[in-house]
This record gives structure tokens, C-alpha cells and sequence, in this order.
């Protein structure tokens, strides 16, 4: 019986105040009748359980589902603000200025230069010369991201998980 007490599931049904006062009641007086009752009360709550579980585990396959299959469309159909919509004389056009002679990607070798912590040097000055250049351009440079996915020749956000990954890496270098 003491093994019985240590289940979660009839911890948890005997919260139920009524149920433990009924399940006391039956360890004192033991009968059929109540003894049914209590079982009876219990298979409906294992069933609760049950059904709770399973929507539970529903929603979060078909959650994933749903995010995969929106990912797998905006990689198949990426916005580009700057195609045909289907209407003749309508086209939009991204408002960002072609003059980028100025941000002339000339030094972003020397990024790791810019840093004083030492641990984050070492794991910038070992990134891949395009993830140093994509960093220079945004942190150093200060360019918005769609200057630099213009400058690329990338979409805005191609360049965003670009960034977000090695942040993500970086973090995650840093820490471990």
C-alpha cells in the first residue's frame, strides 16, 4: 500500500478533499460500496488524465507542424519588396538609396581589434571572414539590415538569421 502512495497520479487524486476524506472513510470502514465509488471516481480521473495528455501532445505536434510548414513557405516564397505584384503599373520598391560607395566593406578584418575582452576577441578573430564582414557592417558601421542585405546582394532576412546565428554561436562560445 506504502508503494501506492508514492504514484504521482493517486497523489495528485487525492488532493481532491472529498476524495481523500471518502479514501480515509474506506481505510477505517472498509466496504464494497465505497470501495466502488473510489475506483469509480478515480478510472474518471485517470481518463482526464488521459485526454489532457493527449491534447497536450496533439497541440504540440501540430504547434510544430504548423511552424515548420511557415518556415518551409517563407524559404519557398521569401518577401521581396521589390518584384511585381501582379498589377502592370504597381510595383513596390524598397526606399533604400543605391549610394553605397560610402560603406565601402574595406577593414572588417580588423573587427576583432575593436574588442577589449579577450575571450571575445579570440572568438571573433576566429569567424569566418563573411560573418566578420556581416558583424562589421552591422556593429562597427551601423548599417540597418536592409543596407547591408542590399550590399550582399541578401534578403533582410537572410541577413537577420545570418546575425542571429552567430550571435547565437558567439553566446554560446563564450559561455561554454
Amino acid at each position: 500500500m506504502e508503494g501506492a502512495m508514492e504514484n504521482p497520479l493517486i497523489i495528485s487524486f487525492l488532493k481532491n478533499e472529498n476524495m481523500k476524506a471518502l479514501y480515509l472513510d474506506y481505510l477505517n470502514n472498509p466496504d464494497e460500496f465505497t470501495k466502488e465509488i473510489i475506483e469509480y471516481h478515480f478510472s474518471q480521473y485517470c481518463r482526464k488524465i488521459q485526454i489532457l495528455s493527449y491534447f497536450s501532445k496533439t497541440l504540440h505536434f501540430d504547434a510544430q507542424r504548423f511552424d515548420k510548414k511557415i518556415r518551409d513557405h517563407s524559404e519557398k516564397y521569401p518577401l521581396i519588396l521589390n518584384q511585381d505584384n501582379g498589377f502592370e503599373d504597381i510595383l513596390v520598391r524598397e526606399t533604400v538609396e543605391d549610394d553605397y560607395d560610402e560603406y565601402a566593406v574595406d577593414n572588417y578584418e580588423n573587427l576583432s581589434e575593436i574588442i577589449s575582452n579577450k575571450q571575445l576577441y579570440m572568438i571573433v578573430d576566429n569567424l569566418k571572414p563573411k560573418n566578420k564582414e556581416l558583424l562589421y557592417l552591422l556593429y562597427v558601421k551601423g548599417l540597418e539590415e536592409k543596407e547591408v542585405a542590399k550590399m550582399l546582394g541578401l534578403t533582410i532576412q537572410a541577413v537577420n538569421k545570418r546575425k542571429n546565428i552567430i550571435l547565437k554561436q558567439i553566446k554560446q562560445r563564450f559561455n561554454g
